[in-house]
């Protein structure tokens, strides 16, 4: 049975979408879109979204753990080989294009040192370049969503709650996968983001989403003190992030995206709070066209996105200096209306497969 989808929740997925590809090309637009709500990014907004409607789509199977996790290893399967041609894709460019070896020589520096060694540290998804990391992320992430998704079932999701806020504490105090990585492998490059850290926000979007799909009710989010307690905290929280007032905390520590500090899920917290109450008025069925359509490809956007960045960057301050910040934003805009290929070439895969499925039977 098909899934209904959201145009909520997809518009939600593309607008993130977009803002990420905003993010890193850096100049005059990033600088409105970067953190703008407070301290909390695009990154964090897709990765709670992707858990939610993981979730929506794959508790149908939660009554048959093994198709359930069959359809996981295949959702992994699949994120697992778009990071594969992207980065061997990455290489090939650094041996063809001079330009390109120089621009990403750190962050394909193990690779250049001992290829043999790197690439096996590649396909075990131990070391990953930036950006890419998001990729290996995901698929971790997709892999351990069926034992979370059949302990929801079994009422024990605050066993998995817990689990997953003991992994983020370790990550707050330095451990991460890349601690694990060194000791087999030192010269790897493990990526930004601290996966252990990290997964929290993925759970909390799973969590989520199988209450929603269970239709299930969170009373103590519909309490009439939580959301104007969510607004005014909100309110104080962005006029810190942008300097009008004193920040609540002193130090990177309180603000490291790398680690997702206590400072981050709180405000993350406070403004999905905020988001969700607008959501309730609007019905499922109405979305923002052009990013709902963007977030009901996301996987293929994205990593059309990550090539963007690859091919792209070396020339981004160079374009910044000949047209001006200005020049620029306008060269995004157009960088980011193209987007739009990627999700029109999957529509169109997928219909081609529904089709000849359908002859099939």
């Amino acid at each position: 049975m098909p899934i209904q989808r959201d145009e909520r929740i997809d518009s939600l997925r593309g607008l993130f979408l977009v803002v990420m590809t905003m993010d890193h090309f850096k100049g005059l637009l990033w600088r409105f879109v970067y953190q703008a709500p407070g301290f909390v990014s695009s990154a964090e907004g897709f990765a709670f979204i992707s858990g939610f409607y993981f979730s929506m789509v794959y508790l149908r199977y939660v009554a048959e753990p093994a198709k359930l996790i069959q359809a996981a290893g295949k959702r992994a399967f699949l994120i697992y080989k778009y990071n594969m041609v992207i980065l061997f894709g990455l290489i090939a460019m650094t041996y063809l294009v001079p330009m390109y070896q120089t621009y990403w020589a750190e962050w394909l520096r193990s690779f250049h040192q001992n290829p043999i060694r790197s690439i096996v540290a590649d396909l075990l998804l131990l070391q990953t370049p930036n950006w890419l990391d998001v990729f290996s992320m995901f698929i971790f992430f997709v892999l351990s969503a069926p034992l979370s998704l059949l302990l929801f079932h079994k009422n024990k999701g605050g066993i998995v709650l817990l689990v997953s806020l003991l992994f983020w504490g370790l990550g707050q105090f330095g451990y991460s996968v890349a601690t694990i990585t060194k000791v087999f492998f030192p010269e790897a490059q493990p990526g930004y983001f601290n996966l252990f850290a990290w997964q929290l926000i993925w759970h909390l979007g799973l969590f989520f989403g199988y209450r929603s799909a269970r239709g299930l009710k969170n009373i103590w989010l519909d309490s009439k003190f939580i959301l104007p307690a969510a607004a005014g905290t909100a309110i104080y929280l962005f006029l810190a992030r942008h300097g009008i007032i004193p920040a609540p905390f002193d130090g990177k520590a309180f603000l490291k995206v790398t680690d997702l500090s206590f400072l981050r899920i709180f405000n993350f917290c406070i403004l999905a709070v905020i988001v969700r109450a607008l959501l309730k008025k609007i019905p499922p069925d109405r979305g923002l066209p052009w990013v709902s359509f963007l977030g009901k490809h996301s996987l293929q956007v994205f990593a059309y996105q990550l090539v963007l960045m690859y091919l792209l960057m070396p020339f981004n301050e160079r374009i910044i200096q000949s047209i001006g910040l200005r020049g620029h934003a306008f060269y995004v805009l157009l960088m980011v209306t193209t987007l739009t290929f990627p999700a029109l070439w999957h529509a169109r895969v997928r219909a081609t497969v529904n089709t000849s499925s359908r002859r099939v039977r």
